[in-house]
């Protein structure tokens, strides 16, 4: 009877432990395989993120990856398009001419992220309060799924995020966990607690401008006095100030960055206004717009910085 009792207790941790098996989603026409993966499963909750890759390279190895984290909106259609441009981008491998593999990340957990923008920034202010627990987790549960995957070279992974996935972008180049590029678009560039280690990835901040300071108070401490509290009070844009603390920073860490601040750029400048949410065009947030000057030569930034670090 004990040895039943055990086997079903240990049959119990690895179904709410391992991950489930990739749903295929509808053949994409192409060459470019599409699945929705869901991994990590602590505590119940279970993330779900969309891999990418070019048909090719499956059950090849040795293929550079890239993972993108979202922004407080959670896992959208504007990441999964980011991870699918990054599966298109053509780089050299043998005689073809494949792209990266390519994963858009969840923080949230399945189902949790919703189309209310109160929510959502509600969302993001309890994991800023745990970011050196859960959210730090759930950072790490992205980079060992994809080092885990046999197709791809572990010593050839990258990582972009927008906005709040810029933090956590930021934050798994700080883990030095032997990333090799991160790249931030408008993120929050606010320092991790407690983690002053050297910085072993490349780091590349693309930051507005014109990006607003909405407040200088702490997220978490925000959330614990009022959690109803409108949403613009959890924003967290960046002002000059905090650029340069970041910069501060990163010459501490000893890190290899790349700061590019735009002219006239906003918070969300990479967003497009048709990503509307709320009814208002980039989020609903006052300070936030689109800048397509910005937004292309951010990108093309992007591209050649992945392609030194991860392609040579």
């Amino acid at each position: 009877m004990y040895s039943l009792l055990f086997t079903v207790i240990c049959f119990w941790c690895v179904t709410v432990t391992a991950a489930a098996p990739p749903i295929l989603l509808p053949t994409p026409k192409g060459p470019y395989e599409e699945k929705l993966v869901e991994y990590g499963a602590y505590n119940g909750t279970v993330l779900q993120g969309l891999l990418v890759y070019h048909k090719s390279i499956f059950p090849k190895k040795a293929t550079p990856a890239v993972i993108v984290f979202h922004a407080f909106t959670g896992r959208t259609e504007f990441e999964n398009q980011k991870a699918r441009d990054l599966a298109k981008t053509k780089i050299k491998m043998s005689r073809l001419e494949l792209g990266y593999v390519a994963f858009a990340a969840d923080v949230y957990g399945k189902g949790v992220a919703t189309n209310d923008t109160n929510a959502n920034f509600a969302i993001m202010g309890q994991l800023l309060a745990e970011r050196t627990t859960t959210l730090q987790r759930r950072v790490r549960d992205a980079w060992n799924y994809v080092k885990s995957l046999s197709y791809v070279k572990d010593q050839k992974i990258g990582c972009t995020g927008y906005c709040f996935g810029g933090l956590t972008c930021l934050d798994l180049a700080r883990f030095d966990v032997g990333l090799q590029a991160a790249v931030s678009f408008h993120g929050t560039l606010t320092n991790y607690p407690g983690n002053n280690a050297s910085i072993g990835a490349s780091v590349q901040a693309h930051h507005g401008d014109i990006d607003p300071h909405t407040t200088n108070q702490n997220v978490s401490d925000t959330v614990h006095s009022n959690p109803t509290i409108s949403c613009i009070r959890y924003v967290m844009h960046e002002s000059t100030l905090q650029a340069a603390e970041f910069l501060d920073e990163m010459r501490a860490r000893q890190a290899d960055w790349h700061f590019t601040s735009y002219a006239d750029a906003q918070h969300a400048f990479t967003v497009p206004c048709r990503e509307i949410l709320a009814g208002a065009a980039n989020w609903g947030i006052p300070g936030a717009a689109y800048n397509e000057k910005a937004d292309k030569r951010a990108h093309r930034a992007m591209e050649g910085f992945l392609a030194e670090k991860l392609l040579n």
